[in-house]
């Protein structure tokens, strides 16, 4: 099915009005991740497999970018974009730090956090299935985005102890949760419970960074 006829059934405008409302949240995820894989690589701290990794990861970011972008241009208007993007911003700002063994904690815990939000859009029978390209398109991503986790929580786990990188990694995660309630009409248009996601983003999984 192409994506200009899995966007546009006549009786979902409520269901793809709530998706144009959340889709802001992953265009600034993913904008922010290009940036901070990037400047990961770029570190002198790492080593050139380790800097390869993060360029790999960098370019796949991109390319989720891509694909997100692609989707809210063929969706309706968000109602409250230059609110999305403020609360967006105002995030990222918030878990930002120069000290990259945490910057790489927050970013685990972060893509953690994304994939338990794409995981609840993309339950068995969501609102979602109804249009298996979106499906398509954030499965795609939800499987890429745990392999990021994976190689963060590794890289974070070399360069210092959990000591160290916990602080951050929660701080990140109770911003998450904050952020999260922001999308609250577009998750709740979606069929998912805001209030309980927020409450399950707050927690950090214990194994990520132990």
């Amino acid at each position: 099915m192409d994506c200009e006829t899995s966007l546009r059934r006549p009786n979902d405008g409520t269901m793809l009005q709530a998706l144009a409302d959340l889709l802001p949240l992953l265009v600034s995820s993913e904008d922010a991740a290009i940036m901070a894989f990037g400047r990961l690589a770029r570190d002198d701290g790492f080593s050139r497999a380790s800097a390869r990794a993060l360029r790999m990861i960098e370019a796949e970011e991109r390319v989720h970018f891509a694909l997100v972008d692609g989707l809210t241009q063929q969706l309706p208007a968000a109602i409250d974009a230059r609110g999305a993007r403020q609360a967006a911003r105002a995030f990222h700002a918030a878990i930002a730090t120069p000290d990259a063994a945490q910057a790489l904690a927050v970013v685990a815990s972060i893509d953690a956090g994304t994939c338990t939000i794409l995981g609840r859009l993309l339950r068995r029978g969501s609102v979602l299935a109804q249009v298996p390209h979106v499906v398509a398109v954030l499965t795609r991503i939800y499987s890429e985005e745990a392999g990021h986790v994976a190689v963060s929580r590794r890289l974070a786990m070399q360069a210092a102890n959990a000591p160290r990188l916990l602080p951050p990694a929660h701080h990140a995660r109770a911003e998450l949760a904050r952020l999260i309630r922001h999308f609250g009409n577009g998750l709740e248009g979606l069929g998912v419970d805001t209030d309980r996601l927020a409450r399950d983003l707050v927690k950090l999984p214990p194994r990520l960074l132990a």
